[in-house]
C-alpha cells in the first residue's frame, strides 16, 4: 500500500471515529493496522531519503571534483595560449597558416582598472543584492520585534530524520 493510501485510510478512520455506530474493536483493529503500516513505509520512507542524502553529497564531492579538475584544464588552455602568443610576438609573426589551423594576433583594447573595484562609481559596478537571513535572525531574536514590516519569524514544520 502506497503512503498516500494510507493517508487516506488514515483520514477515512477519522471519519469513522466520529461515528457513534462503530465499535470499538473494529475501529481499534483498524487504526492498528492502519498506524503499523504507516510506521512501516515512513521507516522505508526514511531509508530513501537517506539514500538520497547520500547520493547529493556524493554528486556534491564529484561536482567539486570535476569544477576543480575543468578549472586546471582552462590554465593548461590559457598557458598554451599565452606561449603561443608569445612565441608569435617573439618571432614577429602576426599570422601563421597550417593544415589543420589559422593562428594571428589581432590588436584589442582592454579595459584595466587603475583603482579597486569598490572605488569605482556605482554605474560601473555590478552589485547583487541578497538578504542576509542569518543576521536578520539574529536580530529578530534579540529584539523581538519585526523590522517594520520587512522581515519577520514564522513558525513552520520541518522533518527531521536521525
Amino acid at each position: 500500500m502506497k503512503l498516500y493510501d494510507l493517508t487516506t485510510e488514515y483520514l477515512h478512520l477519522l471519519d469513522v471515529l466520529e461515528d457513534e455506530d462503530a465499535s470499538e474493536e473494529a475501529i481499534r483493529d483498524t487504526m492498528g493496522m492502519i498506524l503499523e503500516d504507516i510506521t512501516d513505509k515512513i521507516e522505508d520512507c526514511g531509508k530513501v531519503l537517506k539514500q538520497l542524502r547520500a547520493d547529493a553529497e556524493a554528486l556534491k564531492a564529484e561536482k567539486l571534483r570535476l569544477a576543480s579538475r575543468q578549472a586546471a584544464i582552462e590554465r593548461g588552455e590559457e598557458r598554451l595560449r599565452e606561449a603561443i602568443r608569445l612565441a608569435m610576438a617573439v618571432t614577429n609573426q602576426r599570422k601563421i597558416k597550417t593544415g589543420l589551423f589559422t593562428f594571428g594576433l589581432t590588436k584589442q583594447n582592454k579595459v584595466v582598472l587603475d583603482v579597486p573595484e569598490e572605488a569605482l562609481p556605482i554605474e560601473f559596478q555590478n552589485v547583487t543584492v541578497k538578504a542576509d537571513t542569518k543576521a536578520l535572525k539574529e536580530y529578530l531574536m534579540r529584539d523581538e520585534a519585526d523590522l517594520c514590516g520587512l522581515a519577520h519569524f514564522e513558525t513552520v514544520d520541518t522533518l527531521t530524520v536521525r
